[in-house]
């Protein structure tokens, strides 16, 4: 299903009024929320996952070099010239070698244990 994005408006008002509850939407919700002054847009929050993602894109999209790696990779695809990734892992030997990751809800802390301090009393005079 397909959500227009760009009509997602609320007031700077009831934005400020609203603001921990819209951090906790753009965090969960596919979308940016647009901020309006007199209704007219003036700002956008989003989360900082989208915020990083629109950074790279836009980092990629200003490097002449990147970009011109990029056409020629679309172009050799297009005309064919390409390897195959299972003829590429054995040429490196890496046929009977496997890449696992690490999707576990565990996560890992060091073995150092953190001493606690010590509660401090009050002095009486």
């Amino acid at each position: 299903m397909y959500m227009d994005i760009s009509n997602v408006f609320i007031s700077a008002t009831e934005a400020r009024n609203k603001f921990f509850d819209l951090l906790g939407k753009v965090k969960k919700g596919p979308y940016p929320i647009n901020i309006t002054v007199n209704g007219i847009p003036e700002a956008v929050i989003m989360s900082k996952e989208d915020y990083d993602a629109w950074m790279a894109t836009i980092e990629t999209l200003s490097d002449p070099e990147l970009m011109e790696q990029i056409s020629q990779s679309e172009a050799d695809f297009k005309a064919g010239r390409f390897e195959d990734w299972e003829d590429v892992k054995k040429e490196l030997g890496w046929d009977k070698t496997y890449l696992v990751a690490d999707k576990s809800a565990k996560k890992y802390v060091s073995g150092k244990i953190k001493q606690q301090g010590k509660k401090r009393t009050k002095k009486t005079r």
